[in-house]
């Protein structure tokens, strides 16, 4: 008996000096780890970066970068010193009090500045460019995982005379117009599906004939016309500029000297003179919901910013790509990062923007905010509790990792990420001038024109001025000149790139 108790005591005994051993192996191993991140952990680095709208959520944005820096301590070591920058978002403007910023001396490494691809000739325009990095390397070699997400098609689009100067959202979109329309109309009419523009007109005359609530639609003219070109196989360029398609040498003609436009205007005229439209801008008292609108097939247009300006609405939606059997262009938001070209931390910025690429948790946190405080997950959509934005809200935003509103699931037929990039590559192509910049001369005209196009072409629609005026107006401006030096620049740069 004596022996067993001796046994059973020695037994326990090891037991126990074992299970301390471990403890202090255990203990060791964290103690060793810890030493290791340490020992590895990069040298502490503050990032100053200039932020649009910094001032409406100052408080909760900090508190997201403080997160942030806790998490990252031991691969980024870094610290946000972050300010704000309000720019007007018109494009000339914004460049044009940005510049002034630049050319302050201001220090900063990271710059988050509103605008698409096509902004690039503004930034030539201004030569913002000599303030901004050449990421043309850079890019590729410390994030390769957010790099790889894009085509030479893409990379094409926003590259400035085959170089990059900005840290890109990857946002593909299509040109394609489509009709967002109340669904109970649809279903009372038995108009499901709207594939055309005659389907739609059909349905804008039975909503003017019916609906004496509802006005039909809203019009953008210069906006719907543009964007209809592909309708008739054109793209437009810079300086509304048209081309067809497949003509290899792109020769160019004055978008308003295309039968195409010509006939786009009389459509839009007529609804207008029938009463399916509004002048937006002197029957802005006209309190009547719409019964639908048209816009560009964009994710977060389709699913938020659109929604907004329904918010009253108790209605649902469906979106109606028109004219899918068409070719349309294909194009890459903007909401772009410029890195200083003297920031001594270019390395450290780029492995932030990978970890912020990394995961769906560290996009939500960077892009929403905190889960249950600024937002909650319904069926994985967004619902807002107090943000309307948060450290990068859309900025360098990923369609992969983009969620759905929960209140524009509410209000219309559900499009998920999945059909939605399925509808964005059907049928759509870079155009072929895709990474052609005029040059800094062209540009000023461009600019000119195009705020004179769009002011004037919205009275073809509204207005007494016909279309033989108008393109009358805009060859007595110049336009048929400066399309000869345009299609010089472009045959130069096509021959170029080969």
């Amino acid at each position: 008996m004596a022996k067993r108790i001796t046994s059973l005591i020695l037994c326990i005994f090891l037991l126990c000096a074992f299970s301390a051993g471990c403890r202090s192996s255990d203990k060791e191993r964290d103690n060793e780890e810890a030493s290791e991140k340490l020992v590895h952990r990069p040298d502490p680095v503050t990032l100053v970066c200039y932020y649009p709208s910094l001032d409406e959520n100052k408080k909760a944005i900090q508190k997201v970068a403080g997160m942030i820096e806790d998490m990252t301590r031991d691969i980024l070591n870094v610290k946000f010193d972050l300010r704000p920058i309000n720019l007007p978002l018109e494009p000339e403007a914004m460049v044009r009090e940005a510049k002034k910023f630049l050319e302050s001396g201001t220090y900063f490494d990271l710059i988050i500045l509103y605008g698409g691809p096509d902004w690039y000739k503004y930034v030539y325009y201004h030569k913002l460019g000599m303030y901004f990095l050449d990421i043309t390397e850079y890019f590729p070699a410390y994030a390769p995982t957010y790099y790889s997400r894009f085509d030479e098609g893409d990379l094409a689009k926003i590259s400035f005379n085959g170089r990059l100067y900005s840290i890109p959202s990857y946002s593909p979109y299509s040109k394609r117009l489509c009709a967002v329309v109340r669904k109970s109309l649809v279903e009372k009419y038995n108009l499901d599906p709207i594939r055309t523009l005659e389907d739609y007109e059909e349905f804008l005359r039975i909503v003017k004939e019916k609906e004496k609530d509802f006005i039909p639609t809203n019009l953008s003219p210069t906006m719907e016309i543009a964007s209809l070109a592909y309708m008739y196989d054109y793209v437009i360029c810079e300086g509304y500029m048209a081309y067809r398609w497949d003509d290899p040498e792109m020769k160019l003609v004055p978008w308003e000297q295309t039968d195409a436009f010509r006939e786009m205007t009389s459509i839009f005229k007529d609804w207008y003179e029938k009463g399916y439209t509004r002048n937006y801008v002197r029957d802005e008292n006209d309190d009547r919901g719409e019964a639908s609108f048209l816009i560009m097939m964009e994710f977060s247009e389709l699913h938020e910013s659109w929604y907004r300006k329904l918010d009253s609405s108790d209605d649902a939606w469906v979106i109606y790509p028109l004219h899918e059997e068409k070719r349309a262009e294909r194009d890459i938001s903007g909401k772009q990062m410029y890195i200083n070209k003297e920031s001594k931390n270019v390395e450290r910025i780029f492995k932030f923007l990978e970890w912020m690429q990394s995961s769906q948790e560290n996009y939500d946190l960077l892009t929403y905010g905190i889960e249950g405080e600024d937002y909650r997950l319904v069926d994985g959509a967004i619902e807002k509790l107090k943000l309307a934005d948060t450290l990068f809200p859309s900025r360098v935003s990923n369609i992969e990792y983009e969620r759905n509103s929960a209140k524009a699931l509410g209000k219309q037929v559900p499009l998920s990420k999945e059909s939605y990039l399925e509808r964005v590559f059907k049928n759509t192509e870079y155009p072929p001038h895709s990474g052609f910049v005029p040059s800094e001369k062209l540009i000023e005209r461009i600019v000119k024109r195009d705020y004179d196009f769009m002011k004037e072409n919205t009275q073809l629609i509204f207005g007494n001025f016909d279309i033989d005026s108008f393109i009358e107006a805009q060859i007595d401006s110049g336009v048929n000149e400066m399309r000869d030096e345009m299609q010089r620049e472009l045959d130069q740069w096509r021959t170029a790139d080969g």
